[in-house]
């Protein structure tokens, strides 16, 4: 698709064709194909060929627009093609007003179908919700040379619409300036669903805050700043709009006193280098507290974060004394942070642990007992109350370390370990118990599979989609620490140890559990599919695995989907990377990067495949809420070779917009 194409239907379109050719976050193009020999109602309509695009801002979906007749797909003539007809195609697949406005194309922009057209002049009036409404739907209704020629088949683009006023950042970027977060881009506003940008002469800081709230980086935890001239880049557009006069307490720039679209007057505002941008950087209230040169570490398994104590005061961070500092601060500030008891327990760090601000200290004896949830709640509070010599050593900075705590009876598996067996996931280790904010090990002595149950209950692995066994002999290594616990006399019903009949930290008694040979383990075992029937449309990647990367996290497996109690796999004809968001979305990995793995990479199903061409905008959640959904729907020698079952990565990398999740799911059957 050539970007001189599109421009001649929609200015606004241009820059989404220029995504195409470039590419955004990694979104490529994709298309799908339907078999012609696929069972069709009449009047049924789909897009070939079909594109999905983004932005970083908005959404278009199109394709070539085909009509069933006599159970085949045609398509249609642009003859008479307009507006109206495109509108109802959008309205048809779920991208109706005002949500989305539809785009009429022609000549064969999505490809040429081996059918001749035998639509033409629909003359729908928009409101309709299908072709067979509309008052010119009439089957083998072509007239004349023109529709016989091959090019003149209708297409269609449905683009997300941006409403009058709205806001948003072109050229956005963010970064980080003297420890502080911001973001900001060249200012656009929306206006006849085009975005424009906006004339810098009036403008003022007010202005620039309503922009920032406009786009949720709102005060007191963000200030906003008027970026240079051209800073964000320059638009080819004329701006629309100058001097909206806010008085920075409104949320949207058109509820400003002088916001009237196209209201620009004079020469100055025609220069493309006066657009607007602006920065909406992170801001502190005095009292607010963070930690600077903050480190995150593990230590025997214990996680902890922490870092140098600093409080905001006139929008500046300011060290901490550690004159008069206790625990209870230290305290106050974990749970401030996030990381507040039982959970974590807090430690003060001195002596310059995590270096030295060059700001002033504004603070010293707080005074707190332990029990609020911030420094200002204190006795001691007030800010620039630092007297005498001590505190104005820069040694005198005080930190603080947030350490991960246990409760007593908490359980965990240490030494973990996880494998997949026949195609069924394990997932064990040696079980420790909390007490008094130490793990240690349990001894075997007396230990059954309905104390192992209540183990892999408690994990997140229990009945009846996992079973429990026993790991004994050190299978899982030894703690240094003594055991704690024999003999819960668990009945298999509990959801932790602590309820068992039998439970006693520190019960352990004679030599057998002291040896540490004597250390019980838990393995949690996926219960076969046969036991545990899967329901018509349920989604699974089979012979999955992960991987880290430098793209981050990554989950993927062969697709398959349940038919009849029993998991069959997917042919890849038609599968799009739409369909491969929704699959991810399906299995717990929503807003992953989603990609469609190389052939065979997660091996092949014994089983022929039931599915193919779901057809998925991408935003829904289930496979079986896609418009293609069909069990039972493959035709052809293509899908029946088992090199095409079709599997799928989930990237944690950056996360993607989607538009209208729908959690609901009615299993369609194939009408063959």
């Amino acid at each position: 698709m050539m970007a001189e194409e599109v421009y001649l239907f929609s200015v606004g379109l241009f820059s989404l064709v220029l995504f195409v050719q470039c590419g955004i976050d990694g979104i490529e193009p994709t298309s799908w194909t339907t078999s012609s020999t696929s069972y069709c109602y009449d009047g049924e309509v789909r897009l070939e060929n079909s594109t999905y695009l983004y932005d970083g801002r908005r959404s278009s979906y199109g394709g070539r627009v085909e009509v069933c007749y006599s159970g085949a797909f045609y398509p249609v003539c642009d003859d008479g093609w307009t507006y109206n007809e495109a509108t109802v195609v959008c309205k048809y697949f779920g991208y109706g007003l005002p949500y989305y406005r539809a785009v009429a194309t022609g000549g064969g922009e999505f490809g040429l179908s081996d059918n001749a057209p035998i639509f033409q002049n629909l003359m729908c009036n928009g409101s309709e919700y299908t072709f067979s409404d509309c008052r010119g739907y009439a089957p083998n209704n072509i007239v004349g040379d023109y529709c016989s020629s091959g090019n003149h088949q209708a297409g269609v683009y449905c683009i997300e619409a941006c409403s009058y006023g709205e806001v948003y950042f072109e050229n956005a970027t963010y970064g980080y300036t003297n420890d502080k977060y911001w973001y900001g881009g060249r200012v656009a506003v929306c206006y006849n669903d085009t975005y424009y940008p906006v004339c810098d002469e009036g403008w003022t800081e007010q202005d620039s805050a309503v922009v920032c709230s406009n786009v949720y980086y709102r005060a007191p935890y963000y200030r906003a700043q008027t970026s240079l001239p051209g800073e964000f880049g320059l638009s080819y557009k004329t701006p629309i709009l100058q001097q909206p006069m806010c008085s920075g307490s409104e949320y949207s720039l058109k509820d400003c006193q002088g916001y009237d679209p196209n209201n620009i007057a004079g020469d100055y505002c025609l220069s493309g280098s006066n657009q607007v941008g602006v920065m909406c950087i992170e801001a502190c209230y005095d009292g607010q507290i963070r930690f600077g040169d903050s480190i995150s570490s593990y230590d025997n398994d214990t996680y902890s974060y922490g870092g140098r104590v600093e409080v905001c005061s006139g929008d500046v961070y300011h060290p901490v004394c550690d004159e008069g500092w206790t625990d209870n601060d230290a305290t106050v500030v974990c749970r401030y942070i996030g990381y507040g008891p039982p959970y974590y327990r807090a430690e003060t760090a001195v002596n310059g642990e995590f270096g030295f601000s060059n700001e002033t200290l504004i603070l010293q004896t707080p005074m707190c007992n332990g029990s609020e949830y911030q420094l200002s709640a204190c006795e001691g509070f007030a800010l620039d109350n630092v007297m005498g010599n001590y505190c104005l050593s820069e040694s005198h900075q005080v930190g603080v370390v947030c350490i991960e705590a246990c409760y007593d009876g908490q359980i965990r598996f240490e030494n973990t370990n996880y494998s997949y067996v026949n195609g069924l996931y394990s997932y064990g280790g040696r079980v420790e118990v909390c007490s008094g904010d130490v793990y240690h090990p349990v001894c075997d002595e007396g230990w059954t599979e309905n104390d192992a149950t209540v183990v892999c209950r408690y994990i997140g692995y229990g009945a009846p989609y996992y079973r429990a066994e026993t790991a004994v002999n050190g299978e899982f290594g030894f703690s240094n620490e003594a055991p704690i616990l024999q003999t819960p006399m668990c009945n298999g019903s509990e959801y932790q140890l602590g309820a068992c009949e039998g439970f006693d930290l520190n019960n352990v008694m004679g030599d057998y559990c002291l040896s540490e040979s004597h250390q019980v383990g838990v393995v949690c075992i996926e219960v076969p599919t046969s036991t545990t029937p899967c329901k018509d449309g349920d989604t699974r990647l089979e012979d999955a695995t992960y991987n880290y990367t430098d793209r981050g996290y990554m989950y993927g497996g062969r697709v398959e989907v349940c038919y009849n109690g029993d998991y069959y796999p997917v042919c890849d004809e038609g599968w799009t990377q739409r369909d491969a968001l929704v699959v991810c979305n399906n299995v717990g990995y929503y807003g992953y990067t989603a990609e469609l793995s190389f052939p065979r990479e997660f091996g092949q199903s014994d089983t022929g495949p039931i599915l193919q061409n779901p057809m998925c905008s991408g935003s829904e959640y289930y496979l079986c809420d896609c418009p293609g959904f069909a069990l039972n729907n493959v035709a052809g020698d293509y899908c029946l070779s088992g090199e095409h079952q079709v599997g799928v990565w989930c990237i944690e990398g950056e996360r993607q917009k989607f538009f209208g999740i729908s959690y609901s799911c009615a299993i369609k059957q194939s009408k063959v």
